[in-house]
């Protein structure tokens, strides 16, 4: 039975852009399968957090960190990119499938064999003899990763986030099993290194039981693969400075104690605020790969990050002036230490991960792999100078602050080299914020008003929170009828969602 096709209009609030029903349907579904893998992993993993910090001690936290450490830096040294190359790809081949696959498990191979190489090395390195075992057994899992099917990320390139879903989020709650449960019977740092290897193991059979597709040894195109992966390597590898930079300095110049606190202070801050960007990016890279031709996607992109700037702004400054009560709720008072390191990492992961969804993953879909790239080593830069500074100036717990600052300054010129790549005004990106900046001003200041509440520390949380919410959702709504409300802003956005919404559930 045939159905007919019929048009649909997406509004952002900036333009309407017409697509037919099964078009709108994948771009939907592929962002909320997205959206709904990473927040519901992310949530199994914020229990998992809870429950481990009260059963295992910073040092273990840390012990594993350092070996962690290791592990990424050689990921991003041999990250050629293959999975975006296949998403990039402008057919569905089953040659570049295999390629894909093979290029993984070399990179698999290539890794472990290092870690087993120079485990002995890195033990000496931090002067802990435990870390040669445990790099020894995440080598093992490495190559138990290598070996997955390439079916999740065909999937992806087909739109269809719901396997990834399914995979990432059974591992997570076999990871969060074996490692609670290794943690009550052991109490320390192996239960982590259990629960990864746990994790590898069911993700590898589902992959391969959950989709058809049975990859082979191949190298297809191999030199075009080399050449896309001469700009995602330098990528990776400033992927890897942004991100680690400040762990890998604790690592080594501060206590194995500080490292596991910093950890987990560095994870919850990222929780509430960069991490729940991955998602919307995740899910609208291969929907913009499709619609980058459409002469409006500036406009789309436009409202896109006008939206996350009036989400995450509030939330990053939010956390960090609840830090002392988020963290004496979910983790315990004998992590209360981390209070200042969480408020200042609250800030630089708002500001970083706002960086990252203006900058990064779009320029690298519109091609501008070259631009990405030295916006990334600029933004390192400045993180290493500031991480220098702190320390020759004050000492190892300076640097969250150091973080914060640097992405602070970092920001603006980032924002104006990633519009002038995507060819759009950036007056035209960041006309629309200064609402934004005034509510998540009153909300600060009203949360330090009611700071020195003498009341039970959950209670003074759930106010702090509920209070600024108010305070922030009642400001962007009268400077929105004070201006008159104007269209393609981000507040006109909301108000269309919320008007389709009840219009669907009638």
């Amino acid at each position: 039975m045939k159905h007919k096709m019929e048009s649909l209009t997406l509004y952002t609030g900036f333009y309407p852009l017409i697509m037919s029903d099964a078009a709108a349907t994948r771009f939907g579904a592929s962002i909320g399968w997205s959206i709904a893998t990473r927040w519901g992993n992310k949530l199994i993993g914020f229990v998992n957090m809870i429950v481990l910090a009260r059963l295992l001690s910073p040092e273990d936290f840390g012990i594993v960190a350092m070996a962690t450490i290791f592990i990424t830096i050689l990921h991003s040294m041999t990250q050629v990119g293959a999975q975006l190359y296949v998403i990039r790809y402008p057919t569905e081949d089953v040659r570049v499938f295999n390629t894909g696959w093979t290029i993984n498990l070399l990179q698999a191979l290539l890794i472990a064999l290092i870690l087993c190489l120079s485990a002995s090395y890195v033990a000496d390195f931090y002067q802990e003899e435990v870390l040669r075992d445990i790099i020894y057994c995440l080598a093992a899992v490495k190559i138990l990763k290598g070996l997955h099917n390439y079916g999740v990320y065909i999937a992806q390139k087909q739109l269809d986030f719901s396997l990834d879903f399914k995979i990432t989020t059974t591992c997570r709650v076999a990871y969060s099993i074996a490692t609670i449960a290794t943690a009550l019977w052991l109490k320390n740092y192996w239960a982590i290194v259990v629960g990864q290897a746990a994790s590898a193991f069911v993700g590898l059979v589902l992959s391969y039981k959950l989709h058809v597709f049975r990859p082979r040894f191949e190298v297809y195109q191999w030199r075009k693969v080399l050449s896309f992966s001469k700009s995602m390597i330098p990528f990776s590898i400033g992927r890897f400075v942004n991100n680690q930079a400040d762990i890998v300095a604790v690592s080594k110049l501060g206590s194995t104690e500080f490292l596991g606190q910093y950890n987990i202070a560095s994870n919850l801050a990222s929780l509430f605020t960069k991490e729940l960007l991955m998602p919307v990016i995740k899910g609208i890279l291969p929907n913009l790969t499709k619609l980058k031709a459409s002469k409006d996607v500036d406009l789309k992109l436009i409202a896109i990050i006008g939206l996350a700037i009036y989400v995450f702004l509030p939330l990053g400054f939010g956390l960090a002036l609840t830090s002392y009560e988020v963290i004496y709720v979910l983790l315990g008072e004998k992590w209360l230490g981390i209070t200042d390191v969480m408020s200042w990492l609250s800030i630089y992961a708002m500001m970083s991960g706002i960086t990252m969804f203006v900058s990064e993953q779009f320029l690298v879909i519109f091609d501008a792999e070259k631009t990405s790239n030295w916006l990334m080593w600029f933004r390192n830069a400045l993180i290493v100078v500031a991480l220098i500074l702190a320390f020759y100036l004050g000492s190892y717990l300076d640097f969250p602050m150091a973080m914060a600052l640097s992405s602070i300054i970092a920001f603006p010129v980032t924002l104006y080299f990633s519009a002038k790549a995507m060819n759009f005004a950036v007056w035209n990106l960041i006309r629309n914020w200064w609402p934004a900046l005034l509510a998540t001003a009153a909300m600060s200041f009203v949360i330090t008003l009611i700071s020195d509440m003498n009341s039970p520390v959950i209670f003074a949380l759930l106010t702090k929170v509920l209070v600024g919410a108010i305070t922030y959702v009642l400001v962007i709504c009268i400077l929105y009828y004070l201006r008159g409300l104007p269209l393609d802003t981000p507040e006109e956005v909301a108000l269309n969602y919320i008007k389709r919404l009840n219009y669907t559930g009638r």
